[in-house]
């Protein structure tokens, strides 16, 4: 099978500064973007994000040459070893020029991953048309060390809890 033959993304909407793309090869155009200088934006699908950045959320990738990648970046990368995949995990850990990337709610971390397989950093989340800024923007360095601890998952889970028994928050009596 030639590289041509290969089914690939195929243009289903378009206005003046918005393209809709569906099909395989979506990485190929984000690499394309990015490397170009520009920002993309997408809506992210699954759950190992989750709750920071979740299923149906607009996030805008900014190119990784805009500034240096630090612990605690939300970055789309693509791992050549699952067809060139896009995902969009924090960095736990760096070691020289090479990224350790894991999914805030995953148990494992996705690996090492060079620069030239990031494709950007996560600049701006929306949900609802409002903006997230926790664990993106603030908090993101203290989530990366509990994702690389190990603890991250389960320090969800109590959050989680504590908010299902006191959902208008919790003020202490003076």
């Amino acid at each position: 099978m030639s590289k041509w033959s290969k089914p690939g993304p195929y243009l289903i909407k378009y206005t003046e500064k918005t393209f809709i793309f569906k099909g395989p090869g979506f990485t190929e155009i984000a690499k394309a973007v990015t490397d170009k200088g520009k920002k993309i934006r997408f809506s992210a699908r699954g759950t190992s994000m989750s709750p920071f950045i979740k299923d149906g959320d607009l996030i805008t990738v900014s190119p990784q040459k805009e500034r240096r990648l630090k612990k605690g970046d939300i970055v789309a990368f693509y791992d050549p070893g699952h067809n060139h995949k896009l995902y969009v995990h924090r960095i736990i850990d760096i070691k020289k020029d090479r990224y350790q990337i894991k999914g805030d709610n995953l148990l494992t971390p996705d690996g090492f991953f060079s620069l030239d397989k990031i494709l950007g950093f996560i600049s701006e989340v929306l949900r609802g048309g409002k903006k997230i800024s926790f664990g993106i923007k603030w908090g993101a360095k203290e989530v990366s060390a509990f994702s690389r601890w190990g603890i991250l998952l389960p320090v969800l889970h109590v959050t989680r809890r504590v908010r299902a028994i006191f959902p208008g928050g919790y003020r202490a009596e003076k």
